[in-house]
């Protein structure tokens, strides 16, 4: 059976780099905020129906046309700058929730990595006590091996 190291499995480590996700959704909401959002509402306010006011009183079909052309490229723009929006904050609130939830899972296995070396600690602790202990109650000092190889072989 083959491991994430392994060619045959076909699958390769992800890596993901939080701060550079983080940069990028930053970059994309600065987009919005500082590039879009300032001409949004003159793009808006083109597409008003009196925006397109040229040629409304003159019956020439070629002037009617591009007005009807004109009109219609402004609308499609209107429905691009929400979609480009609607996308971004997409975007910025994937990226939330992925820098959030890598925060988590530091912080779980942060956790998790503490209370196994707490727990460590503590039996070494017990361990020591009942050493102690046995000291005490045979009157002799008692010398623990400093290795797990120095206990031998159990069997």
């Amino acid at each position: 059976m083959g491991t994430l190291d392994d060619d045959t499995t076909g699958l390769a480590p992800v890596t993901v780099d939080p701060d550079g996700v983080h940069g990028f959704g930053a970059f994309v909401q600065d987009e919005v905020t500082h590039n879009l959002h300032p001409y949004a509402e003159d793009i808006v306010r083109l597409c008003d129906d009196d925006a397109v006011a040229f040629g409304n009183r003159l019956a020439f079909p070629a002037l009617y046309d591009a007005r009807t052309g004109y009109e219609a490229s402004l609308r499609q723009a209107i429905g691009n700058l929400r979609e480009f929006v609607t996308a971004s904050q997409i975007i910025v609130d994937a990226v939330k929730k992925i820098t959030s939830e890598y925060a988590a899972a530091d912080g779980l296995a942060s956790t998790a990595v503490k209370k196994i070396l707490d727990d460590a600690l503590t039996e070494a602790a017990r361990q020591r006590r009942a050493h102690d202990e046995m000291v005490r109650i045979a009157g002799a000092h008692v010398i623990l091996p400093t290795s797990v190889t120095e206990w031998g072989d159990p069997l």
